[in-house]
């Protein structure tokens, strides 16, 4: 077998890096974001995941799984800033998927769906995430995710924390 350049071909991690370049080097914040919302669309998660055994091939992933996050981080806030929360929360959602345990963009969602008005699932989404971590890393969500859900809190007049932000508040 032999690969035929005759035929036209496009490589998603090619396409990405030049979408990616493309909107951290864009001036104009409506550029930067259409940029990064096509790196955004191209990535599918894991590089080459069938053969993640290869050094070469982890390396790659970890590369292109952090350059993804920090396309979502640009992309949701510049949302988030045009005014735009259901497109954020969207964006956030789907990252997720690809990243559970990637807590900035927890944090953005909970941003996100607080901005859009829905508080109820903000909380809800804080509470999952919370028990989520615990139980997978025996570790709590940082003072500045808790410190956001309190801000949550206290904007819906509901008195109602977690264990954690009670004993906090305790604390102090």
């Amino acid at each position: 077998y032999m690969w035929n350049m005759a035929l036209p071909c496009q490589v998603d991690t090619e396409l990405f890096d030049r979408y990616w370049s493309a909107a951290k080097a864009a001036l104009d914040t409506a550029e930067k974001l259409e940029y990064a919302r096509l790196a955004f669309n191209q990535y599918s998660g894991d590089f080459l995941p069938g053969l993640s055994h290869y050094a070469w091939v982890v390396s790659k992933s970890a590369y292109y799984n952090s350059q993804y996050t920090q396309c979502v981080r640009l992309l949701a806030q510049g949302l988030m800033d045009a005014g735009k929360y259901g497109e954020a929360v969207r964006i956030c959602e789907i990252s997720i998927v690809h990243n559970p345990f990637e807590e900035d963009i927890h944090r953005l969602l909970l941003m996100a769906y607080a901005k859009d008005g829905r508080h109820k699932m903000a909380v809800e989404h804080y509470q999952r995430i919370s028990k989520q971590f615990y139980d997978e890393f025996g570790v709590t969500l940082t003072p500045e995710t808790t410190n956001l859900y309190k801000e949550i809190i206290k904007s819906m007049h509901n008195v109602e924390m977690d264990l954690a932000a009670i004993k906090e508040d305790l604390t102090e």
